[in-house]
């Protein structure tokens, strides 16, 4: 008995943490009302100029929820355009604590916008921008590896 004393505390701290943990994809089951936020300010950009500093708020919903698979937000790139581009999302796929998404619209102007996103979620509310590739107008912006808000949950109604 006395060689197997430790194992009962540390079966229990096991079991502790499992429970208490809540990764991303158990909140968006299938049929919920799942929702993913990406919003980010200032965020660096390549080339600098002209993607430099740029900015989102993207809210989305993957396909697996009951209100299908899109969302809305705005896009900023301050040195191209003083406004914001409203975009819409689509082809928007979570995997575990992992999303990805294309947005696309326009400036008041015109001027078009179209970025896939890719992101995951470190912690609720915190996460990572792992890839963002964007066509405003004419130019070409990208950035990589940068700490956003990632926020998947499953909203309560």
């Amino acid at each position: 008995m006395s060689k197997h004393r430790g194992f009962l505390p540390i079966l229990v701290c096991v079991l502790v943490i499992v429970w208490t943990t809540s990764p991303a994809h158990a909140q968006c089951t299938k049929g919920s009302n799942c929702q993913i936020i990406l919003s980010g300010t200032g965020l660096p950009g390549t080339p600098n100029p002209p993607c430099n500093p740029w900015g989102m708020w993207v809210w989305s919903q993957p396909s697996n929820n009951n209100y299908g698979n899109d969302g809305n937000g705005s896009m900023y790139f301050y040195a191209i355009h003083k406004a914001e581009a409203h975009v819409q999302a689509s082809n928007v796929t979570l995997s575990g604590s992992s999303v990805s998404e294309t947005v696309s619209g326009a400036y008041p102007d015109g001027t078009g916008v179209s970025c896939t996103l890719a992101a995951h979620q470190t912690s609720p509310g915190k996460g990572i921008l792992d890839s963002m590739s964007c066509t405003v107008g004419n130019d070409s912006c990208s950035a990589t590896d940068i700490p956003i808000t990632v926020d998947i949950s499953n909203a309560k109604n």
